[in-house]
C-alpha cells in the first residue's frame, strides 16, 4: 500500500512536470550518488505535491517524542498527521519567524531536496513556512518550492549522506540539536555506512573515534530513558547531555576498565538516578575519583541503595580482575542495563513529579553522598600527612561547637560515634 501511495505521489510529480515545462529553473546541483556526480536540476513545484519527511531529519527525536505521547506513527500523507508534523516544524518562534521574513522579503534563495516520490529530504520547515504564509496572505507565490528531485532509485547510505552533507556538515551545518545530531549519526550507521565515513561526511574535527564516542553517548541516553519510564521522550535528556558526556568521561579510566560488568551497571544506575534527581553535572565529574578507591565506592554504591533504591552489589575476591573479552563485556553491561530497574519502583517519576519536595530532599542526599564519597577519597590520599587530616578535623570539630546544640540533637549518636573513634586513636598514642 506504501510503495503504491508513492508510486502515485510520483506520477503525480511527473505528471505536473510534463505540463509545466517553466517548473524546470535554469539552476542545477551537483550531488555525489554511487560514487559519482551527478547534476541534478531544480524544479519549482507546488506545495500540495510535496510530503514531510521528518523522521530522520533534524526534528527526529521531536518526532519520536510525539509519537511516544501519541502511541502510534505519525503518516505525513494523512492531513490531520500533517498538521501534527507542521507543529513541530514550527515549535521554535523565533526560528520560524527569521525564515519567515527572509522568505517574505527576498523568498527563496537555496533550492531544497525531495526524493522521487516527493518526501522532503531538505526544506520540510522552508515548506511549513509557506504554508502558512500562503494560508495567511492567499499570494500564489508562496505555494511553490524549488527543490532538486533525486532519482528513482537511491541507496539509503547516499540519502544519509546528502541529508547529513547539508544539514549537518560542519561547513553547512544547519541548528540541530545535540541529541537530534546523535540520532543522525546512528541513522547513518543502520544505513550501513562505515564510521569513518561518517566522520568524512560530517568534517571538521570529527574522526573515527568522536562519532564512536558520539553513538556510544546516545547509547547511554536511550537507556537512561528507558531506565526512567519514558523511552523516547528526548526532550528530557536534551537538558542534561553535559551530564552524560561526564559519565562518558567517569567511564573513559583505567579504574572503570577494573570495574565487574555487574557493579558497573549499579555505578550506572546510580548515576542515572542522579541526573534524574538534578544534580548538577559537575558532581557526576566526581565519580572518577570515588571509583579510585574501591572501598569508598562500595559506601558509596550502598549510599545509593539507602537513598534511591538501587541494588547493592556484593563485591568479590576478584573484583578488579580485568575481562579479556572486552567487546562481550560491553554487550553484557548494555543487556544489563536495558533489563534491569530500579529496586524501589516508586522512585520512577516523570519529569514533571521530579518538581516535589520529596525529590528535592533526594538530590541534597545524593549529593551529600558523593561529597562525603569524595572527602573519604581525599582523606585517605592525604593519609601520608596526618597533620593536615588532624588540622581539617579539628577545624570542622570547631566548627560544630558553634551549632546550636538543639540542632545538633538529632545527630548525638554520631557525635557520640566520632568521640569513640577519637579516643581510640589517642589511646593508641
Amino acid at each position: 500500500m506504501l510503495n503504491m501511495l508513492k508510486n502515485e505521489t510520483a506520477k503525480k510529480i511527473d505528471d505536473y512536470i510534463e505540463a509545466h515545462s517553466d517548473c524546470e529553473i535554469k539552476k542545477i546541483e551537483p550531488y555525489e550518488i554511487n560514487g559519482k556526480r551527478e547534476d541534478l536540476q531544480v524544479f519549482r513545484l507546488p506545495i500540495e505535491l510535496l510530503i514531510y519527511n521528518i523522521r530522520n531529519g533534524r526534528f527526529a527525536a521531536q518526532l519520536k517524542e510525539k509519537e511516544a505521547i501519541l502511541t502510534r506513527h505519525l503518516n505525513p500523507e494523512e492531513p490531520e498527521d500533517a498538521i501534527e508534523i507542521e507543529k513541530l516544524l514550527l515549535i521554535d518562534e523565533k526560528q520560524t519567524e527569521y525564515l519567515k521574513q527572509g522568505l517574505t522579503r527576498v523568498g527563496q534563495l537555496r533550492p531544497g531536496v525531495i526524493t522521487h516520490d516527493g518526501q522532503i529530504i531538505n526544506g520540510n520547515r522552508r515548506v511549513a513556512i509557506l504554508r502558512q504564509l500562503l494560508n495567511e496572505t492567499h499570494e500564489n507565490k508562496y505555494g511553490y518550492f524549488e527543490t532538486v528531485r533525486l532519482p528513482t532509485v537511491i541507496s539509503k547510505k547516499d540519502l544519509w549522506r546528502i541529508e547529513a552533507g547539508i544539514q549537518l556538515s560542519v561547513d553547512l551545518q544547519v541548528s540541530y540539536g545535540p541529541i537530534n545530531e546523535l540520532l543522525k549519526i546512528k541513522e547513518g550507521k543502520e544505513a550501513g555506512l562505515q564510521i569513518r565515513e561518517i566522520a568524512l561526511v560530517l568534517g571538521g574535527d570529527n574522526d573515527k573515534d568522536s562519532i564512536t564516542v558520539k553513538l556510544n553517548r546516545l547509547a547511554l541516553i536511550e537507556n537512561y530513558l528507558k531506565y526512567i519510564g519514558e523511552p523516547n521522550v528526548y526532550s528530557i535528556a536534551e537538558r542534561h547531555v553535559e551530564h552524560f558526556i561526564d559519565l562518558q568521561n567517569v567511564m573513559d579510566t583505567n579504574k572503570w576498565e577494573e570495574i565487574k560488568p555487574e557493579k558497573k551497571v549499579v555505578i550506572i544506575h546510580s548515576i542515572f538516578e542522579a541526573i534524574r534527581s538534578g544534580v548538577p553535572h559537575l558532581k557526576i565529574r566526581e565519580l572518577r575519583k570515588i571509583i579510585s578507591e574501591e572501598s569508598t565506592l562500595n559506601e558509596f554504591i550502598c549510599s545509593m541503595n539507602t537513598v534511591c533504591g538501587i541494588e547493592t552489589y556484593a563485591p568479590e575476591q576478584n573484583d578488579t580482575d580485568k575481562k579479556d573479552d572486552s567487546k562481550r563485556e560491553e554487550e553484557e553491561i548494555e543487556e544489563m542495563l536495558t533489563e534491569q530497574k530500579p529496586k524501589n519502583k516508586q522512585t520512577v517519576k516523570t519529569e514533571t513529579e521530579k518538581k516535589s519536595t520529596d525529590d528535592k530532599e533526594v538530590k541534597e542526599k545524593i549529593i551529600d553522598a558523593i561529597d562525603d564519597a569524595v572527602d573519604k577519597v581525599e582523606a585517605k590520599r592525604k593519609s601520608t600527612k596526618p597533620a593536615r587530616l588532624v588540622k581539617k578535623a579539628e577545624n570542622i570539630i570547631n566548627t560544630i561547637c558553634e551549632i546550636d546544640s538543639e540542632k545538633l540533637k538529632p545527630l548525638k549518636s554520631n557525635l557520640n560515634n566520632i568521640a569513640i573513634s577519637l579516643k581510640k586513636v589517642i589511646s593508641r598514642l
